[in-house]
């Protein structure tokens, strides 16, 4: 058997000089790192604010797309919330239709987990009912915005607002 530079030659009992390489220490790395990851995925969706939270977003985010359209179409266009969801309206013959474009980014949305939705313009609560045949908010061609807040409760307290202001810009807050 060569010697080695330290002189020694014999191995410890047992040791056939085996190990892990880095190769092999990575990968299991990388492998328990996309596992934790999609632990942390499955617990941060496991959690009702986070996933009100994201609706919210997207609710907000809709709100503002809406109301640029109302600009570029030269209309008025509108919301309506219903319990734990909202669609959207478009005028058709001086009267108030659900948008038909019921696969696009406007079409009807519900809130995955159970909420309730407390709306107040001017000081007042609206009701928020299906029975309603006409949107709640409307964005007009000027880039105006209905003025509202809409408190998201959740488990009997209030989760999230979202404030929409003449100006067409909006804000929301969550409470954690």
């Amino acid at each position: 058997m060569p010697k080695s530079v330290t002189g020694r030659t014999d191995r410890l009992p047992g040791n056939t000089g085996r190990g892990f390489t880095l190769l092999e220490i990575l990968v299991v790395m990388v492998i328990v790192g996309v596992l934790i990851g999609f632990a942390a995925l499955r617990l941060r969706d496991a959690d009702p604010t986070a996933q009100i939270e994201q609706q919210m977003r997207t609710l907000t985010a809709l709100i503002e797309a809406r109301c640029e359209q109302s600009v570029i179409q030269a209309r008025n266009l509108g919301l309506r919330l219903v319990p734990g969801g909202y669609d959207f309206w478009v005028p058709y013959d001086y009267e108030w239709i659900p948008d038909p474009d019921t696969q696009g980014p406007f079409r009807p949305r519900t809130f995955s987990v159970s909420v309730d939705l407390v709306l107040i313009m001017d000081g007042q609560t609206v009701p928020v009912d299906d029975d309603r045949l006409q949107p709640q908010l409307q964005c007009l061609p000027g880039g105006e915005l209905t003025p509202f807040v809409l408190e998201v409760e959740s488990g009997g307290r209030t989760v999230a607002t979202l404030e929409g202001s003449l100006n067409g810009k909006t804000e929301m807050e969550v409470f954690r």
